[in-house]
């Protein structure tokens, strides 16, 4: 063999070394892209959708310690309306008693006969029994069956404590109910706002899977539990 033909051995390229070499190269680059989309994708999915569960999450908390102030304010304004409405209570009793009393000191002197008596009797009647007082004698109580007992018994003999008291009690029954409707809504909102943060919780660690399947299956799990604990929230009225 001559130095000729040597040369032009050794400057012979093996056959389609390059060319599997640059397929092999090409099929390597076109995962790493792949991998990359798929990684921005889930990147941005991970982000709104951390975004979204914050924003509710804070909004629910919001609402539950709202409805809970609005609970702790309406059952401390009832209970002072019913210390109120005892206190009313109590007075419209001692009231009636007194004009019981009163009543009888002039019936007693009025059966006796001793009119000067009976005459102070009648000017010590508090003002209410002395309305009813009046409407009572003018039906003839003496003499008339259909006549009631006493003025006590005279739809004239009115009890301005009494009603005052009726009122404060109606208002502070209506206050305990809307408090303690109040705390439902607001334990609800609670009770919402933790299942939020357990799906907050699903979304965040979904970066720390290799796993592409893994970390969509999370993303779809977490979107599937916002939406459905968004639709809870539109059942519970806004705290005022």
């Amino acid at each position: 063999m001559s130095i000729a033909d040597v040369v032009a051995l050794e400057a012979e390229t093996p056959p389609d070394e390059s060319t599997s070499d640059g397929a092999g190269g090409g099929s390597e680059h076109g995962a790493h892209d792949n991998s990359n989309r798929h990684e921005r994708w889930l990147q941005i999915g991970e982000a709104i959708l951390l975004a979204v569960i914050t924003v509710v999450t804070a909004w629910a908390g919001f609402n539950g310690a709202r409805w809970e102030t609005v609970a702790k304010l309406s059952l401390s304004k009832s209970t002072a309306y019913q210390q109120q409405s005892n206190d009313s209570y109590t007075i419209a009793a001692n009231n009636r008693a007194l004009d019981a009393q009163s009543f009888q000191v002039w019936f007693t002197a009025y059966t006796q006969h001793d009119q000067a008596a009976a005459d102070v009797a009648e000017r010590r009647f508090r003002a209410e029994l002395k309305v009813a007082f009046g409407a009572w004698l003018t039906t003839d109580p003496f003499t008339s069956q259909s006549a009631a007992p006493g003025p006590l018994s005279m739809p004239q003999y009115q009890q301005p404590e009494l009603d005052h008291a009726v009122w404060l009690d109606e208002r502070s029954t209506a206050l305990e109910s809307y408090g303690n409707l109040a705390g439902g809504y607001g334990d609800e909102y609670v009770r919402l706002t933790l299942m939020l943060a357990g799906v907050l919780f699903l979304v965040a660690i979904s970066g720390q899977f290799k796993l592409v399947t893994a970390r969509y299956g999370l993303l779809a799990v977490g979107f599937v539990g916002l939406v459905g604990i968004v639709l809870l929230l539109t059942t519970v009225p806004l705290s005022h």
